[in-house]
């Protein structure tokens, strides 16, 4: 095997230094375009009114989505503070997450806030990580025995329908099924007309043990 000039290694090594520097800036650069992004929203937002801030940038023009949750968009501010955020988490998970003012664990103090704005007991309130959990927590919790009756409605969430359909197969409840009113129907109602129409006095309702409605 032929040997090879020393210089010839430190050619190589040079150009994969350089080549790696190169590709890591391209990679950087390449991967959602945050640094881009960050400084051109920076500059933008500095002379930005708090409206503009806070606008929905990322949504093509004149486009409204209202799916606030799942996979719903984000105004360019909470964008900002969310890429902050997991910037600094992916640098100290632990420390981000037991100690952080700001990125920690919460939970006794929202939970105190959430209670004093109820005006409950912090004991009354239990923070769940989205909707779909709490109800599901909330139904499957309850002291339900067989031949119970719960009042539905037509227009439901699977959050809603999947538990009572669980109770129903392994307990024995009956799920009633009300017909949600028309929107222009809805429009007029107060809270006690709707009430009425969802959770009549009648025979096949009376004496239910719940009124489940999640409809907004």
């Amino acid at each position: 095997m032929k040997s090879q000039d020393p210089n010839t290694y430190s050619n190589i090594f040079s150009t994969r230094r350089d080549f790696l520097k190169t590709a890591s800036a391209a990679s950087a650069a390449l991967a959602g375009g945050l640094a881009t992004t960050e400084a051109f929203s920076g500059n933008a937002q500095e002379s930005a009114s708090p409206a503009e801030q806070c606008s929905f940038s990322a949504l093509p023009p004149g486009f409204i989505y209202l799916n606030s949750g799942t996979e719903g968009s984000m105004p360019e501010c909470v964008l900002s503070t969310l890429r902050d955020g997991l910037r600094k988490w992916a640098s100290d998970p632990t420390t981000s997450y037991e100690t952080d003012q700001v990125l920690g664990k919460h939970q006794e103090l929202n939970r105190e806030k959430v209670a004093a704005f109820l005006d409950v007991g912090k004991n009354n309130i239990c923070l769940t990580d989205n909707t779909t959990m709490g109800l599901s927590m909330t139904l499957m919790g309850l002291n339900f025995r067989p031949g119970d009756k719960v009042v539905t409605t037509n227009h439901e969430h699977n959050a809603i329908k999947s538990p009572l359909q669980v109770l129903q197969e392994r307990i024995g409840i009956q799920v009633e099924t009300q017909p949600f009113p028309a929107s222009e129907t809805l429009s007029g109602m107060d809270s006690s007309e709707l009430l009425d129409t969802l959770f009549p006095d009648s025979p096949s309702l009376r004496g239910a043990k719940a009124l489940c409605v999640s409809h907004v």
